[in-house]
């Protein structure tokens, strides 16, 4: 058997071996507790390259891991709780530490156990609500397996994946830590009228304007759903947004989509405006970039003399305050007059506009971050 993609000068069949062959399991326990790196399960992080220490708590049981070992939860395995160790430490009794056996290489393994594969066969476990990885199981999983030469190949190309991985994910952690510092910097504390940090040559005070003096105020409608004329199955028409449909902070896509007949029944503001959800998913707020119609769930501010990046931000910063009118009903609520008695504290237009731009390139910064994450993740899986 050999792999449909492979590198250059590799020809040689590929072998099947149990796991038991290829790796032990870790048993070696310390009675010294200096070591820097300490874990347990839930600091054991998935998918960020990274292993968590721990060094004021420590593990009951001092069971050792060596740099260059492969830590694996074995508590709901389903979970993907597994790590490469970078540095020796110690862990708790509900993760395995595998180290490799003369012959096989730790990184090429490290590729093995997040195999579907492999997953499979690990995740048959009881049915307790925590289930946990059997090691007799395990250690019988058939792997098919190739040279060292090539396994060290492999295990170096993934290395390098995970490392770009990584990358991709410290990028995006800072730059959404970055944004969540600037939006408390860059507006105004509740009962000040000046932010703590501005961009130059503006002094004004900022002032408070309810929603409904921002700019106009629309709630969605859906045109009825029993007449089949006011809906269309191509995605070139009327764009009709949900809820669900917002999943970025500018829209032009939806899953359903209105035909002219359907569009003249529905509320439809002009591109450019901010779609605020009202009902149960409070906080999913977007810009569409197209005119576009919604349905009952969103509120629309159609902006006049403000900013309309402004305004979304603004909203993003106070999505808690504006989340607590709906109160702890079963379907959280916040109605049309409600809404529109909702207050910011804004500047004049000129700042909004120069606030406004400086957080779309910072959203764009983040999209982009994740959209280099996703693809990095996705060929790493193909």
């Amino acid at each position: 058997q050999v792999p449909r993609l492979r590198f250059p000068g590799f020809n040689d069949a590929w072998e099947q071996r149990k796991f038991k062959e290829l790796v032990f399991l870790r048993s070696e326990t310390v009675e010294s507790q200096d070591y820097s790196v300490d874990i347990e399960l839930e600091n054991l992080e998935s998918n960020t390259g990274r292993i968590i220490g721990n060094t004021s708590v420590r593990t009951m049981s001092n069971t050792l891991f060596k740099k260059g070992d492969i830590l694996f939860g074995k508590l709901r395995p389903y979970l993907n709780k597994w790590r490469f160790a970078d540095e020796e430490g110690v862990k708790s009794g509900e993760i395995w530490a595998f180290s490799c056996r003369e012959g096989y290489s730790n990184r090429f393994i490290y590729c093995v156990i997040q195999s579907n594969g492999f997953l499979d066969e690990v995740n048959i476990t009881s049915g307790t609500k925590m289930p946990r990885a059997d090691w007799k199981t395990v250690s019988n999983i058939k792997i098919t397996i190739p040279t060292i030469e090539e396994q060290t190949t492999i295990g170096n190309f993934f290395r390098q994946l995970d490392a770009a991985i990584a990358s991709h994910q410290r990028k995006l952690e800072r730059t959404n830590k970055l944004k969540k510092s600037l939006l408390q910097k860059m507006f105004p504390k509740d009962g000040e009228a000046f932010p703590e940090l501005r961009f130059p040559d503006f002094t004004d005070a900022w002032e408070q304007r309810k929603l409904g003096e921002v700019g106009q105020i629309y709630t969605g409608n859906t045109p009825p759903t029993s007449d089949k004329d006011n809906w269309s199955t191509q995605d070139n028409e009327y764009i009709w947004i949900t809820p669900t449909d917002i999943n970025s902070l500018t829209t032009n896509k939806s899953e359903r989509y209105l035909s002219k007949k359907g569009w003249d029944k529905a509320r439809v503001v002009p591109k450019h405006s901010i779609l605020i959800t009202s009902i149960a998913s409070i906080g999913k707020n977007t810009i569409n970039s197209i005119p576009a119609a919604f349905n009952q769930q969103i509120n629309a501010i159609v902006p006049k003399n403000n900013d309309a990046y402004f305004i979304l931000s603004a909203m993003i910063k106070n999505v808690e305050k504006f989340a607590s009118l709906a109160g702890r009903t079963a379907t959280p609520i916040i109605n049309k007059t409600t809404f529109q008695q909702f207050a910011l504290i804004i500047p004049l237009e000129p700042e909004q506009t120069a606030i406004g731009n400086f957080f779309r390139q910072l959203d764009e910064a983040i999209a982009s971050h994740q959209r280099k994450l996703e693809r990095t993740n996705k060929l790493k899986k193909s």
